[in-house]
C-alpha cells in the first residue's frame, strides 16, 4: 500500500513537472514577438528630412521579384522584377537588418524611374538584398571604428550586402569565393551603390 501511494505520488509529481514545462514553453512561443511588432514598438525616425545616406542596388536573385515593404516584413507596395531590369535606391536609414529607402527607384538601363503610388509614408528591403560594390581596395573593420582591428581586406569593385548603419560608417558582409562570408564595417564612401559604375 505505502508503494502503491509513493508510485503515485511520483507520478502525481512527474505530471505536474510536465505540466509545467508545457505551460513554460507555450508561454515563451506566445510571447516572441512580430518583426511588425517589435518594430511598432522600438523604431524611432533618426532621418526625419529624409535625407540621402548613400545609394545600393538590388542584388535579390528571386525570380519572383524583390518585394519593397511599408514596414519591415510588413505590407508590400512594390514588387521589383530581377529579369527585367537592374534597379537603384537611396538609402534613409536603417533598423535591424532593414533599410528605409527613398520613394523614386532608379531603373538602371533605362531612364525610367518608378514611384509607389499614393501617399507612402516609409518603404522598405531587407539588407540582405541590398548591395554595394568597393571602390577601392577596403578593409573591413570589426567595429565602426578607425583604430579596430581588421576583420578582412578585401579589393576594389568587390560585391558586398548590407547589415546595418551607425554614423557615417556601413556594416557589410562579404562572401568569398569559397563561400565564406565575412562581416565588417567600412565608410560610406569607399561604396559604390551603381551595378554599372564605381561610382568615379
Amino acid at each position: 500500500m505505502i508503494g502503491l501511494l509513493i508510485l503515485s505520488t511520483c507520478v502525481s509529481l512527474a505530471q505536474n513537472k510536465t505540466q509545467t514545462t508545457s505551460k513554460t514553453k507555450t508561454s515563451k512561443v506566445t510571447t516572441k514577438k512580430s518583426t511588425q511588432q517589435l518594430f511598432k514598438e522600438t523604431y524611432r525616425n533618426r532621418n526625419h528630412r529624409d535625407e540621402p545616406l548613400f545609394q545600393a542596388f538590388v542584388t535579390d536573385p528571386d525570380p519572383s521579384g524583390t518585394n519593397v515593404r511599408q514596414i519591415p516584413n510588413g505590407v508590400i507596395m512594390r514588387i521589383l522584377m530581377p529579369n527585367e531590369h537592374s534597379y537603384m535606391v537611396t538609402i534613409l536609414e536603417e533598423w535591424n537588418g532593414w533599410f528605409r529607402i527613398a520613394n523614386r527607384i532608379e531603373v538602371i538601363d533605362t531612364d525610367e524611374e518608378l514611384y509607389c503610388d499614393g501617399e507612402v509614408p516609409t518603404m522598405w528591403i531587407h539588407g540582405s538584398l541590398l548591395g554595394c560594390t568597393t571602390r577601392m581596395d577596403v578593409q573591413l573593420l570589426t567595429e565602426p571604428s578607425m583604430s579596430a582591428p581588421v576583420s578582412i581586406r578585401i579589393g576594389e569593385d568587390v560585391v558586398v550586402t548590407l547589415e546595418a548603419i551607425k554614423g557615417d560608417w556601413v556594416k557589410v558582409k562579404h562572401t568569398n569565393s569559397r563561400n565564406k562570408s565575412f562581416s565588417g564595417w567600412v565608410k560610406m564612401d569607399a561604396l559604390c551603390g551603381n551595378p554599372v559604375t564605381l561610382c568615379s
